[in-house]
């Protein structure tokens, strides 16, 4: 292993640790990467950051909602811990999987995760700008009440 290998495997994405609880970092991922892909779903068989699923389960293509929605309700009603494929029609590209933790985190939040996405989409980036008043408007304020 040289240098550079060892210093991308100091930096591994908080799903991959050991100790990674989905329960406990609500709100903690970004989900920005995922946006505006198309995915399939299916149960998982065997390792979960292996490639084995269930064929016979397969579903899709799905866009970034109904993937959150399919994982979500999939682990709820039956269970089991889906297998998400990432699509793309570039068949030189190799296959890629969502990992265990983001799958986790998918269980375990899907609900918020939709409804925060809807609302930041309805409403923008809500944000109350600080107030910052100088001394001429905090006396122009006081004369009016």
């Amino acid at each position: 292993m040289n240098d550079e290998e060892k210093t991308v495997d100091a930096n591994l994405p908080v799903t991959q640790q050991d100790g990674f609880v989905a329960d406990f970092h609500e709100g903690e991922m970004d989900m920005a990467p995922l946006k505006g892909k198309t995915f399939v779903v299916a149960v998982n068989a065997g390792d979960r950051n292996g490639c084995k699923l269930l064929a016979s389960t397969m579903r899709g293509p799905y866009d970034y909602y109904e993937m959150l929605e399919q994982v979500g309700t999939m682990h709820e009603r039956e269970c089991h811990h889906a297998k998400v494929t990432v699509l793309t029609r570039d068949h030189t590209e190799p296959v890629k999987f969502l990992d265990k933790g983001t799958v986790d985190y998918i269980e375990a939040h899907w609900q918020n995760i939709i409804a925060e996405e809807l609302l930041e989409s309805a409403l923008g980036n809500y944000t109350i700008e600080a107030g910052l008043l100088t001394e001429q408007e905090l006396e122009k304020t006081d004369e009016n009440q």
